[in-house]
């Protein structure tokens, strides 16, 4: 799915390299927190009824995302990584209780996949976001897809230079629902200047 798979990686060990593997995808632990918080939010909104919930979380990096949720938010995990150390690290901290896997695959037949979550992943320039979702949601027939992404509204430029790609919220939505069957649609671009969180279910 990741077009330029290989700088992608170079990228993420060098940022390893630079600080703690749990943040080698983000620019600091409150950005992280605030972007897991939004997605939170949503999961709490939608699901309200019905937590925890089974999760797919895309580009799971060391598996933040599922001890931050914990188990009040999330009740059965798959992460997906394609770099081998933070699979390795994930595995290790998480145990037998979630599956870690280097690409997407058909979930174990007693996993009914609820939410499809990915932070912090569409940030790459030569990525199809609308491909990338669409391939997920055949695969794991979720009932939401929640996803941030960086906001054309207000660019955001890092000091690596690994060719960010930013969005324009509305435009995002519609692209989504041309590939990608949805009733409902969230939009949270209130925590972030230079980021958003969308939501889409079914």
């Amino acid at each position: 799915m990741y077009v330029n798979k290989e700088n992608m990686i170079e990228w993420y060990n060098n940022r390893i390299e630079q600080g703690e593997m749990s943040l080698s995808g983000w620019t600091s632990r409150k950005s992280q927190t605030l972007r897991f918080d939004a997605t939170l939010r949503m999961i709490k909104s939608e699901f309200h009824d019905s937590l925890p919930v089974n999760v797919v979380d895309y580009g799971c990096g060391t598996a933040a995302f599922y001890f931050y949720g914990d188990r009040k938010y999330i009740n059965r995990y798959i992460g997906i990584e394609i770099r081998s150390e933070a699979r390795e690290q994930a595995s290790r901290a998480i145990g037998h209780e979630a599956l870690i896997i280097d690409k997407p695959s058909e979930p174990p037949d007693d996993f009914s996949v609820d939410v499809i979550v990915a932070n912090g992943n569409f940030g790459f320039d030569e990525q199809d976001i609308v491909s990338d979702l669409k391939s997920l949601a055949n695969i794991y027939t979720p009932r939401a897809i929640i996803v941030d992404v960086f906001s054309a509204f207000r660019p955001y430029e890092p000091e690596d230079p690994v060719g960010y790609v930013a969005y324009n919220p509305y435009t995002l939505i519609s692209r989504l629902r041309k590939g990608i069957d949805f009733r409902r649609w969230s939009l949270d671009h209130s925590y972030l200047g230079h980021v958003f969180t969308v939501g889409i279910f079914k």
